[in-house]
């Protein structure tokens, strides 16, 4: 195979002997000419001139042997490089077209060397490759002759593409006058594919750490809102308590407690994000949660008019999950479905639960409005949703109005069932979620403690916000307790070492001494005898450390709470007993 740079070699010159024997008869012919009598000084001049010709010719002939014979080891060097390379030689025109091509071109692109040669590159590249290699290398080597590297991706003689890292050289002449590209290409494309891993992980990395960040944030905003709605809410049931209320005070106060019930629901679904880990779990029957649900919803399904066609197992279906968690799903999932048939003729939602193999499967089907192909992907990011603001001209329902974390909820909660949740949908035919969950045994029968009215106890408050203190304080007297208040764990303490205190309702998260601090100092005094402690709080979120003090903790009483609750809360206590609540025990 030709190679680039091959030239004619010069011709044989006569050899140094042919050289001599001519010189040496033409000088023979010279003496017998010449007169005998003639000087013989003429013939020894030309005689000398001779010899210094034949040396010259002798000389020049030895170099050009030897420039030929390092010429011709340089091309078979160059030959064997090109022969057995992996990357891809070659040699362009100005222009870009191929004059010759390295025998690697067979193995990399599919083309021979002979199809290649007249060809235009620019031809054979990704159609989204080709401006940016002519701006970013061709351009660049012709304008300013220096070598540029350029990645890019070449179709193959299959059709398919190789990802190619090239090298562009200009080939200059003698005068310094471009003549033509010289190129070496090597195969990228598994680097490409490792490129494309690297980010995926990356991304997905960063979205896991802004969704940490995310959950954090949602449960901090969530505790506070907790706070406030604890407020609201012990006043608001405090004046309920009244009997001399006007009707019409007592119509709005009802109201508000109505708004503060619904602002709880949120506030549960941003503490439900926050978290990932698995909370208290039992046994369950997932056909009565389902039927529960249900009846819960179906006020809402009659108001939008909704035909709801529910399959039950007559048998019960046992699954081991977080307490609460699947009613929680099935009922987002129905508001969701309720919103997808909003507007719709004959709006229609089916509901299912079967056993399949170990696994219980429960889908709810609607005839809705269906899922974009481009969404099915994103609906279960927090806070991304199709109603309200975020809808657009071709996609979702403006006129409703969605906080775009109902589904990621779905998704979490599932998650910690040790399950998983999927969707069918097509633009205009409904949809239709399933989640399927692991079954288990049914439970054994658990007798039920019986807790007895405790009579009048000394119960310290710890709390730094005054107005929850004050409700905790209230809804303890009304029970029949004497309540002590305490801002902060330090006069929590000091309280503690001077009185006789039969429980503590202790907030975790407080300025200064917290509630960790205070236990931290319980461990430390063993020798002391500690009254119970139930701990007050609307989050502590993941990685609190609460979970070290699981038996130091009898009890929770989440934010907001209500009279009863505080008082069912502090009559376990104080009989004795330790709280198993229907909360997740990560969301104290």
């Amino acid at each position: 195979m030709p190679l680039p740079h091959d030239s004619v070699r010069n011709r044989q010159r006569p050899t140094l002997c042919v050289l001599a024997l001519a010189a040496g008869a033409g000088l023979c012919a010279i003496l017998l000419i010449r007169p005998h009598q003639a000087p013989l000084w003429p013939e020894v001049g030309l005689l000398a001139a001779l010899v210094i010709f034949i040396a010259t010719i002798a000389w020049t002939i030895r170099n050009q042997r030897r420039t030929s014979e390092q010429l011709r080891a340089s091309e078979e060097r160059y030959r064997l490089i090109a022969d057995n390379t992996s990357d891809l030689v070659c040699l362009h025109g100005l222009d870009g077209r191929y004059q010759w091509a390295s025998p690697s071109a067979t193995a990399l692109t599919g083309w021979t060397p002979e199809q290649l040669v007249g060809r235009d590159p620019y031809e054979m590249l990704h159609p989204d490759d080709v401006e940016r290699v002519r701006s970013e290398s061709h351009a660049i080597l012709l304008s300013s002759g220096r070598a540029t590297t350029v990645s890019y991706r070449l179709r193959r003689a299959d059709g398919s593409h190789v990802w190619l890292e090239t090298v562009n050289h200009l080939v200059c002449d003698a005068a310094g006058k471009p003549i033509a590209i010289q190129t070496s290409s090597r195969d990228i494309t598994q680097r490409k594919a490792d490129e494309a891993q690297l980010s995926e992980i990356r991304k997905a990395a960063a979205m896991a750490e802004r969704m940490a960040s995310i959950g954090t944030l949602a449960g901090g905003v969530a505790h506070e809102f907790n706070n406030l709605n604890a407020v609201v809410m012990g006043n608001v049931e405090m004046a309920l308590r009244r009997s001399d209320l006007p009707p019409e005070a007592r119509r709005r106060l009802d109201q508000i407690r109505d708004a503060v019930d619904r602002e709880k629901g949120i506030v549960e679904a941003l503490l439900t994000f926050s978290r990932s880990e698995r909370g208290s779990t039992e046994v369950v029957d997932l056909g009565r949660i389902a039927s529960t649900t249900l009846a819960l919803a179906r006020r809402t399904l009659r108001q939008r008019r909704v035909t709801l066609a529910v399959e039950l197992p007559s048998e019960p279906v046992f699954a081991t999950i977080p307490t609460g968690s699947l009613g929680q799903v099935l009922l987002n999932l129905l508001l969701n479905a309720c919103d997808a048939i909003d507007r719709r003729d004959d709006p229609r939602i089916w509901v299912n639960l079967q056993r399949k193999g170990g696994r219980g499967i429960l889908s709810v089907r609607d005839n809705g409005i269906g899922i974009e192909p481009e969404l099915v992907t994103r609906i279960f990011e927090p806070f991304f949703s199709t109603k309200g603001e975020h809808a657009t001209a071709e996609h979702g329902q403006s006129w409703l109005h969605g906080s775009g974390l109902g589904l990621s909820v779905c998704q979490t909660l599932v998650g910690q069932m040790g399950g998983t949740i999927a969707v069918e949908s097509r633009s205009g035919e409904g949809a239709t979620f399933t989640v399927s969950i692991p079954l288990s045994d049914a439970p054994r029968p658990i007798a039920d403690p019986t807790v007895t009215p405790t009579p009048c106890a000394r119960v310290l408050v710890v709390d730094d916000e005054p107005e929850i203190r004050r409700l905790l304080c209230e809804h303890l007297i009304a029970a029949g307790h004497v309540a002590v208040e305490a801002k902060d764990g330090h006069q929590a303490l000091d309280h503690l070492g001077h009185e006789e205190i039969d429980l503590v309702l202790l907030n975790w998260s407080m300025p200064g001494l917290d509630g960790q601090g205070v236990l931290e100092h319980i461990e430390l005094h063993p020798e002391r005898s500690w009254p119970p402690i139930v701990v007050v709080s609307g989050w502590t979120g993941s990685g609190s450390g609460i979970d070290r003090w699981r038996r130091e903790i009898v009890g929770q009483l989440r934010k907001p709470f209500s009279l009863d609750q505080v008082r069912s809360s502090v009559d376990r206590a104080l009989c004795g007993l330790r709280e198993t609540s229907d909360e997740d025990s990560s969301s104290l």
